[in-house]
């Protein structure tokens, strides 16, 4: 009982002082969670299986064609490789990859906000860093047609 107690007290502070980080985190596992229960796009499929191609040595525009720039190909190759090394499914290793890539991208957009003058007012900032979090990890046609490892979401990172 005492246990259970501390527990909820130690949530309590923690959504109090930190609730930026709390409604964020939410986002986060919910995507996972929503995600979770999905299957994986065609087009994520697709990259994967092209990934996996240029990774076993097969060449670009000879052995594999694929309409798309080769460079996100190359992204999954590199998320094939890891997986076999780590020993993981290769649509775990894509999950972690845009997932990591996003909070990255997200972590440094809120270095940046911390320079400018949004950062005075806090309500303003927690509300464009939680609205990061909501444009990037539940994004509502990356959920309903299962495309979240797409260059949708590699552009979100990279731009």
């Amino acid at each position: 009982m005492l246990e259970n107690k501390m527990i909820s007290n130690l949530i309590k502070n923690f959504i109090t002082k930190f609730p930026l980080w709390f409604f964020c985190g939410i986002i986060f596992l919910l995507s996972i969670y929503i995600r979770s229960l999905l299957d994986i796009g065609p087009d994520t499929g697709v990259y994967m299986d092209v990934g996996k191609k240029l990774s076993l040595g097969k060449e670009y525009y000879s052995e594999i064609f694929e309409i798309n720039f080769p460079i996100m190909m190359w992204l999954y190759a590199l998320q094939y490789k890891l997986s076999i090394a780590i020993n993981i499914s290769p649509i775990l290793m894509s999950e972690i990859f845009v997932n990591c890539g996003g909070l990255i991208s997200i972590f440094y957009a809120s270095k940046n906000l911390k320079r400018s003058k949004i950062y005075e007012n806090k309500t303003e900032y927690n509300l464009i860093i939680i609205c990061f979090f909501l444009s990037f990890f539940l994004r509502p046609y990356g959920l309903h047609l299962s495309e979240f490892g797409t260059k949708s979401s590699y552009f979100l990172m990279f731009f």
